[in-house]
C-alpha cells in the first residue's frame, strides 16, 4: 500500500509540468517500510520543493531534503565525459566497467573498475589520486570502486 503512494509521487513529480530537474529536483530515494522519501534536492528551496513536499503530505509520506552538491544535468554531463574513457588519458591504467551516477549516499559519480596493471601505490591510494584527478577534469565529484562489471541478464 505504501509502495503505491511513493509510487504516485514519483509519478507526479515527473509529470509536473514544468521541468523539475530545472528546478532542483535530482532523484528520490524511497523507504516503503517507513512511508518516507529523501529528496535530492540541488539547490535553494523553491516553489517545486514546496509543491513536491504538500503533495507527499496529502499521501502520507514524510519527506526529508538531502541537499546535493550536483544537478542532475551535471551528474548527466559528467558521466558523458566519462564514456570511452576507458584506458585512456586519466584511465589509462583503469577499465571502466560501469558508472553509477545517483546514489543515495554519494553526491557524484561511482567509477566502478579495475587497474590494468596493479598501482605501486596501493589501490587505496591510487584510487583517491584517481578520483581527484577526474573529478578536476569534468567538474563533478567522482569516487573510484573496485567491481561494478555488467553481465546481461
Amino acid at each position: 500500500m505504501m509502495q503505491n503512494r511513493l509510487s504516485e509521487l514519483n509519478t507526479w513529480i515527473l509529470t509536473q509540468p514544468d521541468d523539475v530537474h530545472a528546478n532542483g529536483y535530482v532523484a528520490s530515494v524511497n523507504d516503503a517500510r517507513t512511508g518516507s522519501t529523501i529528496l535530492l534536492w540541488h539547490g535553494e528551496a523553491n516553489q517545486t520543493q514546496k509543491a513536491i513536499t504538500e503533495k507527499a503530505a496529502q499521501l502520507g509520506i514524510t519527506v526529508t531534503i538531502q541537499r546535493r552538491k550536483h544537478s542532475l544535468a551535471d551528474i548527466t554531463r559528467g558521466q558523458e565525459a566519462l564514456h570511452g574513457l576507458s584506458g585512456r588519458g586519466l584511465f589509462a591504467n583503469f577499465t571502466i566497467n560501469s558508472t553509477a551516477g545517483i546514489t543515495a549516499d554519494f553526491d557524484g559519480i561511482v567509477v566502478y573498475g579495475e587497474y590494468v596493471n596493479p598501482p605501486a601505490r596501493g589501490r587505496t591510494e591510487a584510487d583517491a589520486a584517481l578520483a581527484t584527478a577526474a573529478s578536476e577534469e569534468i567538474g563533478v565529484t567522482v569516487s573510484i570502486k573496485p567491481g561494478g562489471v555488467v553481465t546481461p541478464a
